[in-house]
């Protein structure tokens, strides 16, 4: 099961939000339609400090808590406004029927409306982006006020974005640097663009800053701030940091392969933060949460042998924190690997996607052999790390022998989840030029995944029938993997019995990778079945008495703000 952290630390945007308390400046949070964007891009706001809305849905994300520290630092006042989108498929659970009745959209926007912002700021991945855009539009249409899109969408294809009516600004890249700049010039009055990483719209006129040099210094980031999300949910059941920005891989359905075009030349785009300056953000936190466990979302954790010693050595002495990581197979070894056991890994998270060699090297650009992998998965059980592996289903030219081909490699291993998604064809990534060249993708398919069209990661829509039985039997078997013995695993492997699993319900599954945490003792899953589970219920708590307890505010207690102790709320 996936956790609910989103961690790319290069977006903006993110939902909450409270009950109006007027504006400082004496306007009504209603603009006037019509002619509004301009009257407010134009205002000056005589030194005043800005109000800051960031909207997001689904998960929590790095960016915002970072970007929302700066902001703050700087004196303005910030608020995030949040859509759980229970029950939508954006994780695990696609159950239609209470996604309808546990949403909160239309209530999370009458909550940012009444928050009277002077800038709405959202932070966009392809799977949120129609989200996004719905939502920025009904902000246009009831304040006016200047919309900013920043996140990996809108970078890889701003084009598509910024031609969107709704959308003012876009931020290429990371906007560490140009949302603060961006704040500061509309605070004071002035124009914005000439604002680098930014491109801004005016007059149906889009003037295209270049992208300055990415943060060299992550230590000079302030600690993230936890306090938006925390409105929402118990941010110390799984407190989500990063140690480092960048991945040195080309992957072809990733995203990563931009962003390393993109600062090319333009100094190093693999940045790492000091060893103590990540140990002070884990206990200033320990401070304002109660921290149980810790998820470094790094894309490769062990990327950085020296680092890791020294982490080792203070982590554990300092912190002694259950943590997991990702990491990749070509930088496990074996003192690394102790390293991780000396240091309090809980688990590690490894991509491998694909076993077969071929697609590997011809379709995903991912050039390590079986043998690394092997000699990874090894090297973990040696020294007792729990370990989990993300196999992808859905590559181009991989069908029933190479689904065999990796049931077979599996189980000669023990790892305690074998994590099955569907290849998601994200834009400007090169697998789509693949899949467009073998059929299987239009050129009009790549068209609407730039407007936020997309599959999900529970998704097969591009699978021929018998292709799509074959995956859904074999994601079932690699779940079940979990709970047999490693001699029957390998029988099984080679058994015609494993192509008959998908006719067994979704449900079977949910239940066999819940009963595969349990035996392994994953604390990720289980903290992300706690934080879904007690969403459920504030959501459900909250929705029975919005009707007769109407400017209620959802927040963990799911109580309306006239029973809750003011003081409690951020920025009272």
């Amino acid at each position: 099961m996936r956790p609910r952290s989103c961690a790319r630390p290069a977006c903006f945007g993110s939902l909450a939000g409270g009950p109006g308390r007027g504006r400082r400046d004496g306007r009504s949070a209603r603009a006037p339609r019509g002619g509004a964007a301009r009257d407010r891009w134009d205002a000056s706001r005589s030194g005043a400090a800005m109000r800051v809305a960031f909207a997001y849905v689904g998960a929590e994300v790095l960016g915002i808590e970072l970007l929302s520290a700066i902001l703050k630092q700087q004196g303005h006042e910030v608020r995030l406004f949040f859509d759980p989108s229970l029950f939508d498929d954006r994780a695990i659970f696609s159950v239609p029927l209470l996604h309808r009745l546990l949403d909160v959209r239309e209530h999370t926007l009458r909550e940012l409306v009444a928050f009277a912002p002077d800038l709405v700021a959202f932070s966009v991945l392809t799977n949120t982006a129609r989200w996004s855009l719905e939502m920025a539009a009904a902000v246009k249409e009831r304040l006016g006020v200047p919309v900013v899109f920043g996140g990996v969408h809108p970078t890889v294809v701003p084009e598509a974005v910024i031609r969107d009516p709704a959308v003012d600004v876009v931020n290429l890249g990371e906007g560490f640097e140009s949302l603060p700049e961006l704040v500061g010039k509309l605070e004071r009055g002035e124009s914005v663009a000439d604002v680098a990483n930014l491109w801004v719209k005016r007059d149906g006129v889009v003037i295209r800053n270049p992208v300055r040099p990415a943060l060299h210094d992550l230590d000079s980031l302030p600690h993230p701030d936890k306090s938006l999300f925390a409105e929402y949910f118990d941010v110390g059941e799984l407190y989500l940091t990063i140690t480092g920005l960048g991945c040195p891989y080309r992957c072809t359905f990733c995203s990563s392969d931009v962003y390393l075009d993109m600062y090319r030349d333009r100094g190093p785009y693999l940045r790492r933060r000091s060893v103590a300056r990540v140990i002070d953000e884990l206990q200033t936190a320990r401070k304002r949460h109660r921290l149980r466990l810790v998820k470094f979302a790094d894309d490769i954790f062990t990327l950085n042998r020296r680092w890791l010693e020294e982490f080792a050595r203070e982590y554990p002495r300092r912190v002694g924190l259950p943590y997991v990581a990702l990491s990749h197979p070509r930088h496990i070894t074996e003192r690394s690997a102790q390293l991780l056991r000396e240091s309090g890994c809980h688990k590690l998270e490894i991509g491998i996607q694909s076993v077969n060699e071929e697609t590997k090297r011809t379709v995903l650009d991912r050039h390590e052999s079986k043998e690394e992998m092997a000699r990874a998965f090894s090297l973990l059980e040696k020294h007792g790390i729990r370990y989990m592996v993300n196999h992808m289903f859905g590559i181009p030219g991989e069908g029933l022998e190479q689904q065999q081909e990796a049931a077979r490699f599996y189980a000669d291993f023990r790892p305690a989840r074998i994590g099955g998604y569907y290849l998601k064809y994200l834009p400007g990534t090169r697998i789509n030029a693949i899949a467009v060249e073998r059929g299987i993708l239009t050129p009009a398919d790549v068209e609407r995944f730039k407007q936020g069209y997309f599959a999900t990661v529970h998704s097969h829509e591009h699978l021929d029938p018998e292709l799509r039985r074959v995956c859904t039997s074999f994601e079932t078997f690699n779940l079940l993997m979990a709970l047999l013995p490693r001699w029957l695993n390998r029988r099984l492997a080679r058994s015609p019995w494993v192509l008959h699993l998908h006719r067994l319900p979704q449900a079977f599954r949910t239940v066999v990778d819940v009963l595969g945490s349990v035996v392994h003792r994953d604390r990720e899953t289980f903290a992300f079945v706690r934080y879904y589970l007690g969403y459920v219920a504030r959501v459900a708590r909250f929705k029975a008495r919005l009707g007769r307890l109407p400017g209620g505010r959802l927040d963990r207690s799911g109580r309306p703000p006239e029973r809750r102790d003011a003081a409690a709320e951020p920025g009272r």
